[in-house]
């Protein structure tokens, strides 16, 4: 089909074709990324119009910088559970597990499993699942009062509430 093509160019363009052909195949191959849109990528500040601020972690714990900005949409929590105990003393890393009430089979486990090895480092992490509310608030707080790694905040423990849990 293409050498029909070549049959009307010069003899010096004939003898490079190979080339021809895939200098087209190149130009084709761009000009169809451009149309589909291969290759142009938005970065998260064009996309939402929001800047990241880039922190070294190292950096953090040396000189206490402050990494948060004004808060977008904050939403009131009040905690029904506060457990002060956790944070008596600053941690240096505090694991937050948000949970559903009626886990607590799945709870039980990852205190008897990787839970249990945190106070095992020289710094001290802590271990905190967040809760929200339920019917069956008294077998919370027993079960809070028993492992004191409960914190619950006065939202219903619905699905759609799970990013205000940790807010």
């Amino acid at each position: 089909m293409l050498s029909g093509l070549y049959r009307h160019l010069p003899t010096p363009i004939r003898r490079y074709r190979s080339y021809v052909k895939c200098f087209l195949i190149i130009i084709i191959m761009y000009m169809f990324c451009n149309i589909v849109g291969i290759g142009r990528t938005k970065n998260f500040e064009q996309e939402y119009g929001k800047s990241i601020k880039y922190v070294d972690i190292f950096e953090i714990a040396e000189t206490d910088q402050h990494i948060g900005g004004p808060y977008i949409n904050q939403l009131p929590n009040t905690f029904i559970i506060s457990n002060e105990k956790l944070c008596s003393k600053p941690p240096y890393l505090l694991i937050m597990v948000k949970s559903a009430i009626g886990n607590y089979l799945a709870r039980k486990a990852i205190r008897l499993t990787w839970g249990s090895h945190l106070n095992k480092y020289k710094k001290s992490i802590k271990l905190a699942f967040v809760l929200g509310t339920h019917s069956h608030n008294s077998t919370i707080e027993k079960e809070s009062a028993e492992y004191q790694d409960i914190i619950q905040i006065d939202k219903t423990d619905y699905y759609y509430y799970n990013s205000c849990r940790l807010t």
